[in-house]
C-alpha cells in the first residue's frame, strides 16, 4: 500500500536530490530516500531531543529538496515550537517543508493553517496514531 510520504516522494523527490532530516526520527524518511535511490542524506542529530535550529536553518541556506519534519517527533515525542517551525520556514525559500502530524493531535497545534501563507509547506495527517485505527492505514497530504 503507498502511504502519503511515499506518494510525496514520487511526485517530488528526483533522483539526486538532497534531503534533511533531524535525526532520531520517523525511519521512512532515510528509508524512502535510500530504496528509491532518489536523495542524499544531510541529517542534522536533535540536541537535547529538539531541532538543531541553527543547522538546520544553515542547511537550507544550500537548497535541499525537502525538509521532514515529524511534529511531534517519532520517536522522542518531542514537539517543534512554533517559532522555530516559522524560522524554518522563512529559510526554506527554495525547499518544501514536510510537516508529518501523523502524532500532531498530541502535540495541540497544527500547521495547516499556514499553508496560505507559506506555498512550500506540505502538511501530512494520517488517522491511525490518534484514531486507534491500528488496521486501517488512511493518509491525506494537504495540496498534492
Amino acid at each position: 500500500m503507498t502511504t502519503p510520504l511515499r506518494v510525496f516522494f514520487d511526485t517530488f523527490v528526483e533522483p539526486g536530490s538532497t534531503i534533511l532530516i533531524c535525526e532520531p526520527t520517523f525511519p521512512m524518511y532515510r528509508y524512502y530516500a535510500e530504496n528509491l535511490r532518489r536523495a542524499h542524506f544531510r541529517p542534522a542529530l536533535r540536541q537535547r531531543n529538539g531541532i538543531p535550529l541553527a543547522d538546520v536553518v544553515a542547511a537550507l541556506r544550500k537548497k535541499p529538496r525537502v525538509v521532514f519534519i515529524a511534529n511531534p517527533n517519532n520517536p522522542t515525542g518531542t514537539p517543534v515550537p512554533k517559532e522555530e517551525l516559522l524560522r524554518i520556514l522563512k529559510a526554506a525559500t527554495h525547499t518544501a517543508v514536510v510537516m508529518d502530524e501523523a502524532y500532531g493531535e498530541f502535540s495541540g497545534f497544527s500547521a495547516m493553517p499556514w499553508n496560505l501563507q507559506n506555498p512550500q509547506l506540505f502538511v501530512a495527517k494520517t488517522f491511525f496514531e490518534s484514531r486507534r485505527a491500528c488496521s486501517l492505514r488512511l493518509g491525506a497530504v494537504d495540496r498534492l
